[in-house]
């Protein structure tokens, strides 16, 4: 019998383990919940630390793992900023407010050209979230972006967390698409992002060429870093056709999902795209373009618009297929029984000759409860089997 982690892995190159691989997105929410902790203790004072959460999840529902260190951090060594700016030691704390039910936290970093303020809120039973983005002024708060990344990285040579997991999930490391990137740094969120690309094409496009530069080096370091990395997750919940057009896609987030996708090609190590909501198009988009290994997560309607029968009709030669049971019709509403239908009509849909996970439509609830949970482990288990008695 494969370990968790050989199963992923087999699956990731496209190979035939000796069952589905089953492994709900469960990375944020239900691991905090879990704890028992107000979730500002996990998120903001790392106590304990997402990626501990996340592994004791994973032990407690007994899945097969995908531990994804989307950061990286655990793969660089210390300079002005992390790849994202989430670098802990470079902002300083300038207020932290208590609440009833929420913190308050105001972060400063200084650069020759000015100051960069971050302000999150740190609820009690929900992940954080930005209150103020540091790029409030489009060209003046970029310049200040690109000065605290361009200085010259000391990294590290191995990750220091692989030893968290073991066997019980198979280990990433990551990225952000180019527009997912932005949007997270800058003032007003995804509508403001949108406005940039349509009034500012030409500056968002010299702001895009920087980011893909800068990451690619990146992760050329984290592809030499030590142990190799099982698969390069790359972060797209932003870039989803709920969200924005296939236009404004294909301009600013296709040429950097080539060269990525390029790279692990070249590395041997899988490539593998989450965009939540609507990506049929980006579905058929990645698989004409570029070198994507594993595409998640296939939300069916009313959430997104792909149907897993055909999308393992027409992509099996090349895409790993991953995902696809609904998070709040069937996993957060449903019952077990309805789970385990859900779950078997997926794998009857695209488990046959591998090449498929069986996971959720993006992110679970917080409040999904437990046996919709093991009752989707335990369908894999029981129906996903490639060997032996009552094999697909």
């Amino acid at each position: 019998m494969m370990t968790p982690k050989q199963r992923m892995v087999t699956a990731f190159r496209h190979g035939v383990p000796d069952r589905v691989p089953v492994s709900p997105d469960i990375s944020n929410m239900i691991p905090c919940r879990l704890t028992g902790k107000p979730f500002w203790d996990i998120y903001l004072y790392r106590d304990p630390p997402l990626q501990v959460a996340y592994v004791e999840a994973v032990k407690y529902f007994g899945f097969d793992g995908f531990y994804f260190t989307i950061l990286g951090g655990h793969a660089v060594g210390k300079a002005r900023a992390g790849p994202w700016l989430y670098w802990p030691d470079s902002w300083k704390t300038v207020e932290e407010r208590k609440e009833e039910r929420a913190i308050i936290v105001r972060k400063m970093v200084e650069t020759p050209l000015g100051a960069l303020y971050w302000e999150k809120l740190y609820r009690i039973d929900d992940p954080p979230c930005n209150t103020h983005s540091p790029i409030v002024d489009r060209e003046q708060d970029f310049a200040k972006v690109k000065w605290l990344l361009e200085e010259e990285w000391q990294w590290e040579k191995k990750y220091h967390d692989y030893r968290l997991i073991g066997d019980l999930c198979s280990f990433g490391t990551g990225t952000y698409l180019p527009i997912d990137w932005w949007m997270s740094l800058r003032e007003g969120g995804i509508s403001q992002m949108i406005f940039d690309c349509m009034d500012a094409p030409q500056f968002m496009e010299q702001v895009f060429r920087f980011y893909t530069e800068h990451e690619i080096e990146r992760l050329k370091v984290h592809l030499r870093a030590k142990p190799t990395p099982d698969v390069v997750g790359i972060q797209g919940s932003a870039s989803s056709f709920s969200v924005i057009s296939p236009i404004i896609f294909r301009q600013y987030n296709l040429l950097f999902l080539k060269e990525v996708t390029r790279l692990c090609q070249k590395a041997g190590v899988p490539s593998h795209l989450h965009v939540c909501g609507r990506s049929k198009g980006i579905v058929e988009m990645v698989y004409q373009e570029t070198d994507l290994n594993v595409m998640e997560p296939l939300e069916r309607p009313p959430g997104g618009d792909v149907d897993l029968k055909e999308a393992k009709r027409r992509f099996k030669d090349k895409l790993v297929l991953k995902g696809n049971v609904n998070t709040f019709q069937t996993m957060f509403r449903g019952t077990p029984k309805e789970v385990e239908e859900e779950a078997l009509r997926c794998i009857e849909a695209a488990a046959s000759g591998g090449g498929f996970i069986l996971a959720t439509g993006d992110q679970c609830p917080r409040d999904t409860p437990d046996e919709n949970i093991f009752a989707l482990i335990e369908t894999a288990r029981k129906f996903g089997k490639y060997e032996g008695k009552n094999k697909i």
